[in-house]
């Protein structure tokens, strides 16, 4: 798009310029994109064709040789790296060094980094929507959710009505969670680019009051994996964490068992659980209660699918509920 535009707008200022003259427009670039090798002759030929007609060189092509020189099985498009080979989708180098700023510049804004409760850092909200874009198209094009990092976008629809260019205030918490946001995403493995091929592991977890299970179904094995563990928090830590924190900890040990067991790259996670308070969190990437807010942040920063359901199962019907109780014992939490 990039360079028909500039075509474009460069034969209409020569034509304004020269009216009675003749415009010559060079374009160094041309890009076809198809699905295969085939097609992608079969394009050139047409395109050729469509020169030919309409009397347009095509210097360096027809200098090239053989059409093969010029089929590449990756390319970079809109900030994007697409590799046909391997059919996944990463983001370009270029978009990589710009996120790596925006970190730094996350990073030295204010009392950013500092984790003080309740610090403000300053900043335009010019700058703060060019960085929201730069991070909502990353996340599209790496399939990464964005609910997880709720706290930004509150302070943005908060700012909104102030002037771009004046320096405001924005919550800490809102701009380290853009911090965990660009790096997380600078360090983002590649995703599938057709996601219908990929397949589906389900994957169970449930947490109890000694300990944590999961239970992995996937396509490459009849039997399924299964995993458990036991709290381990000393006993002079005084109350236990509530069983709300206890079930999302325990879905982010069960993601993280199904990634050592299959290839998450090549995997949609169906998750299920048995507390609709924690598949709420989960799917908004939020709650009213801050303890169950830092176990959703954990939660999202350790998630290595990129394509995730979370779906509610019955107590009695989550195969995960006895794994939980084998580990069973003395300790608080």
């Amino acid at each position: 798009m990039a360079h028909t535009f500039t075509t474009a707008t460069a034969a209409i200022a020569l034509q304004r310029a020269c009216p009675h003259g003749r415009a010559m427009v060079y374009i160094d670039n041309v890009q076809l994109l198809a699905h295969s090798a085939a097609s992608a002759r079969a394009a050139i030929r047409a395109w050729r064709e469509v020169c030919t007609e309409f009397n347009v060189q095509t210097t360096g092509m027809d200098d090239g040789g053989d059409e093969d020189d010029n089929i590449y099985e990756s390319y970079d498009f809109v900030g994007a790296r697409v590799d046909l080979r391997n059919k996944v989708i990463a983001l370009s180098e270029k978009v990589k060094r710009k996120l790596g700023l925006a970190a730094d510049e996350l990073r030295n804004c204010g009392l950013a980094g500092e984790n003080k409760i309740g610090a403000q850092s300053s900043w335009t909200l010019r700058r703060a929507m060019a960085v929201l874009g730069l991070l909502g198209w990353c996340a599209h094009v790496l399939r990464l959710p964005r609910a997880p990092y709720f706290a930004y976008f509150a302070a943005l629809r908060a700012a909104v009505g102030n002037p771009l260019d004046v320096a405001i205030t924005f919550p800490d918490a809102a701009i380290q969670a853009a911090c965990r946001w660009a790096a997380h995403m600078r360090d983002a493995r590649s995703a599938c680019l057709d996601a219908s091929a990929l397949r589906v592991a389900e994957i169970f977890s449930d947490a109890s009051n000694t300990g944590w299970g999961a239970v992995i179904f996937h396509p490459a094995q009849q039997t399924p994996s299964i995993s458990a563990g036991r709290w381990m928090t000393p006993l002079n830590c005084g109350p236990p964490d509530h069983i709300n924190v206890r079930e999302i900890r325990a879905a982010r040990f069960a993601l993280a068992f199904a990634a050592s067991v299959v290839d998450a790259s090549r995997h949609r996670a169906a998750l299920y659980v048995d507390s609709a308070v924690a598949a709420g969190a989960i799917t908004k990437g939020r709650s009213s209660s801050a303890t169950v807010n830092e176990e959703v942040k954990e939660f999202f920063d350790q998630l290595e699918f990129r394509h995730l359901t979370v779906g509610w199962v019955a107590g009695e019907e989550n195969p995960a509920d006895g794994p939980s109780r084998w580990l069973g014992g003395l300790g608080c939490s």
